[in-house]
Formats: structure tokens, sequence, C-alpha cells
């Protein structure tokens, strides 16, 4: 639709004031002095629908002065009017600058949609295509709008989960028998939290930086693998926590970037972070660089869950994540890779993802430009080794508390959080506790251990609580087992949707400890 020009709209309004003017002076012999406003109300709403706040009050002023000296009594004079006549003018002006106002804002709104559906009908060349990107559009606002509601849900849940551990940190630290010397793994647990939150804020801010165009790049000449090992060192944690093996292949030689090290470590620990993420315990990653045709090229593959074909195309989207919604079976904020593909691409790079399928892991690679190889610099290098993972103990009870001893299971994926509630249950509660960190490992562990009492985190990666719940219950072992939800998700649709599971009850991290120690009480002896 041609948009229409100042003078037409103008014109138009004027117009339908004029063709009032002549419809209720035609009609004056049978309505006499009743009904003067009607017309011009209808005049007035046709010119600022469709002529926008100017012609409405042009339409408003002429529609005023027709009145006065052609309807209203005594007719062809300004000063002098009766006074029912002169308080229904005014009336009529202020209810028709009313009308004008909202009819202009109706008119600015429906002209920005025209201009925006008019942009998306220039950019089709046939009918067809006009219809499939609308519907395209129409959908991709949909997502955008449950993505924003599941990134809120998704927040509050991975700012919970840290939290968890440390308030159960500080529960052990304060009571009366507590030696400083003995909290030197709480310490430590708190200070990894701590800098999980900081990290999640540093992406949050990374996000607003991007989205007003203000992140930069402070260049320099960096050594790829010096990077690299930065990164995987970082990581050692977390890998050694879910048992991954890790394989490292990196070039003899060195490759030297012009680039950002902090930023391009960012690459990489997101990259890296998205693979342990989405790897089940005990799977692998591998991490590889070479020097392809004048670029870095850097891969990080895993054997994870891998990406439907779908997902492919939105993966590098922000709030995206791998995996069905409503799942929430994955933690973070689902920006990480938003941001990898953004700070690689200010590095003048390209990055991309690969995926067999679900159940047949992924590959992410990005190229950067490199500098050119000089022998005099680029000396050769040795492979890192990977560090082995750490010996996995299990908490034994140690009886402080005049609670029935009971038998209970702690299954968290976060192992900080799952070993120090442990510990808070075994040395302040006196209870026989085990601890699981994932779906498999609780069902093996309650098989032989005959739980009383189940505290069982929701968002795991492979098997979730839910399904923990409706595999576990109906067996022998459970009869009788109280199960405790033990999660960030806080929505009522959350709570909701742990009872049809099966849960008893649904506690939000972080929880406090008391609330813990009532559950005990309240069991049956």
């Amino acid at each position: 639709m041609a948009k229409r020009s100042a003078f037409s709209r103008y014109a138009t309004g004027l117009a339908s004031v004029a063709l009032a003017t002549v419809i209720r002076v035609s009609l004056n012999p049978i309505l006499g002095e009743r009904f003067p406003y009607i017309f011009y109300f209808i005049a007035l709403v046709f010119s600022a629908g469709t002529g926008g706040l100017g012609p409405g009050l042009a339409a408003l002023a002429m529609s005023g002065l027709a009145l006065r000296f052609l309807i209203l009594k005594p007719m062809g004079s300004f000063w002098v009017m009766d006074p029912a006549s002169e308080v229904g003018l005014w009336v009529y002006m202020i209810v028709g600058l009313a009308i004008s106002t909202l009819g202009g804002f109706m008119w600015s709104a429906r002209r920005r949609a025209e201009d925006s559906a008019e942009e998306a009908r220039e950019k089709q060349v046939q009918l067809e295509r006009e219809i499939v990107e609308r519907k395209r559009a129409e959908a991709a606002l949909r997502e955008a709008d449950l993505r924003k509601d599941d990134f809120l849900a998704v927040l509050a849940h991975e700012l919970r989960n840290p939290l968890a551990p440390v308030r159960t940190a500080l529960h052990l630290m304060k009571q009366p028998f507590a030696n400083p010397s003995d909290f030197e793994a709480e310490r430590s647990m708190a200070e990894r939290q701590v800098v999980h939150l900081a990290r999640l804020v540093d992406d949050l801010m990374d996000v607003s930086r991007i989205s007003q165009g203000k992140i930069e790049l402070r260049k320099e000449t960096v050594d790829l693998g010096t990077i690299l090992n930065q990164a995987i060192e970082a990581s050692r944690g977390s890998l050694s926590e879910r048992k991954l093996e890790l394989t490292v292949d990196l070039p003899r030689e060195r490759i030297r970037l012009e680039a950002d090290p902090t930023r391009l470590e960012q690459v990489l620990d997101n990259l890296l972070s998205n693979a342990i993420k989405y790897t089940e315990v005990g799977g692998k990653i591998w991490i590889s660089a070479e020097r392809d045709r004048g670029d870095a090229l850097v891969r990080v593959r895993d054997s994870g869950i891998g990406i439907e074909p779908e997902m492919l195309a939105d993966i590098f989207g922000m709030f995206v994540q791998a995996g069905k919604r409503g799942s929430r079976a994955q933690g973070g904020l689902g920006i990480g890779l938003g941001l990898v593909k953004t700070l690689v691409e200010l590095h003048g790079g390209v990055v991309t993802a690969r995926s067999d399928g679900p159940g047949q892991g992924s590959l992410f690679e990005f190229r950067l430009p490199a500098l050119p190889y000089d022998p005099s610099i680029d000396a050769p290098r040795q492979d890192p080794t990977p560090a082995p993972a750490p010996d996995r103990k299990t908490e034994v009870a140690n009886p402080v508390s005049a609670l029935p001893c009971r038998r209970i299971l702690v299954v968290d994926d976060n192992e900080d959080a799952a070993r120090t509630l442990a510990r808070l249950l075994s040395r302040l509660h006196g209870q026989e506790v085990r601890v699981a960190y994932d779906g498999m490992s609780a069902l093996e562990t309650a098989r032989d251990f005959r739980p009383e009492l189940v505290l069982l985190d929701i968002g795991m990666p492979g098997m979730d609580g839910y399904e923990v719940v409706r595999q576990l219950r109906p067996t022998p072992e459970a009869q009788g087992t109280m199960f405790v939800a033990l999660t960030g998700w806080g929505q009522e649709s959350d709570r909701l949707r742990s009872r049809e599971a099966g849960f008893d009850h649904h506690l939000v991290k972080p929880v406090d400890p008391e609330t813990i120690k009532g559950l005990l009480t309240s069991m049956p002896v």
C-alpha cells in the first residue's frame, strides 16, 4: 500500500468534515436542533484514524467553525451563543480533542506496523515466499517470547544453584563445635561458587555490551597454545568432577594471532564449558589446533548428547540451549555460544557447529587469521598432559545429633552442592549419607542402600530428577521412601510437575538447613 502524502491526509480529513456538514445541513428540516454533533464525531474518528493527529486536529477545528456558523443557534455569530449550545460545543471540542489524540496514536501504531509489513513485502519476490516469511517471523516472535520466559526462570535457577552449597557451608561453619581448621573444603567450595556467580554476571554484562555495541577488543600478539592451555587448566576441576577424558592435540610449532587474549580465552572457556555440560559422565572431549591456509583452526569435539538437526541453525543465538524445551536438564543461561560467535566475528573469524544428531556428540570449530610462521619465534612446544582425576569419596556419617539415624541419598550433578549437604547431614545431624552425581548412579546406589529419604536435584544431564523418581518409586527398595526435590526451579508449574512425577516435597535452593532438619523430624520413626 502506497504511503499517502501529508496534503492528501489533511485534504481527506477536511473533506470528511465538509461531507458531514452537507449531510447535517440537508437534514436540518428533519432533525432541527437535535443531534448536531453525531456526523462530526464520525468525521473526526475517520480523519484521525486514517490521517493521524494533525488531520484529526484540523478536522476538529473546521468542524467547530461549521457547527458554530451553520448548525448551532444563533447561526452566523461567533461571539453570541445560546448557553446550552456553548456548553455543548465546548464538550464536543474536548471530546473531539481526545478522539483526535487517540486516533493519532492508533494511526501512528498502524503506520509503524504497515512500514514493517511493507519492508517485509519488499524483500519478497513471490506471494508464496511472502506468506512463508510472515509465518516465520511470527514463529520467531513467539519463540523469542518463550525464550524470554525460559531465560528468566533459568537465570533464577543458575543464581540459586551456587548459593545452595554456600549457604549449607556457612551453616556448618557457625555450629558451636566448628573448628576453623576443619573447613578448608567448605572455603574452597565457596570460592569456586563465587567465581561461578561472577562469571554468570560477566556473561550477562557482555550480552548488554554487545546489544549496545560497546564491546571492545584490546588486541596484541598472542600464542594460541598458551591461551588454549590456560582455558584447559581453568576447566580441570569440571573435567575431573564429571570423569571426562580430555585429549589435546596441538602442533609443535607456535601459532601466533593478533587477538584480545582475555576475549580469546573467553571463547575457549565457553566452548569447553559447553562440551563439559553436554557430555555424559565418563565421556570424552577432544581439543585440537592447527594452522590451515593462513588461519588458526581450533576444534572442540565431544561425545555428548549431540544437537538435533533443526537446532543447528539457531545454536549460536542468544538464550538458546540444546535439548527439548521444558526439559531443563542442562544448566547455563544459553548465552555462551552467542558470545562465542560475536567474539570470534569481532576478531575477523568464523565459528561453525556440526553434529550427526542426538547421542552422536558435537563438533565446534572456529577460524581466526594467523600471523605468518616465523622459525625464529615459533619454536616447537610440548603437548600438555591432562591431569589425573581426583579420587571421589563417599560421605561417612558422623553422628552428632539426637535425631534418629536415617539412610539418606543426596543426588545432585553439582558436586559441591551434593558434598556440602552430605557433610551437613552427617556431621550435624548424624545421618548415614551417600551421594550420587547423576541419575543412573542414583538408581544403582538406591538398590543397595535402600534410602529412607532421597534429596534429589531435578535439572541433571542425561536422566533428570523426574525420571529418577518415576523409575525408583515403584521398586521394592523405595517402598516408604520420602522423595524431596531440591532444585533451583521454583515456579508453580515446577512444583506441580514435581508432584505429578512422584515427589513428596519441593524445596527451592538455597534451602534453609533448618528446613532439612524439619523434614528429618517429621519422618515417622
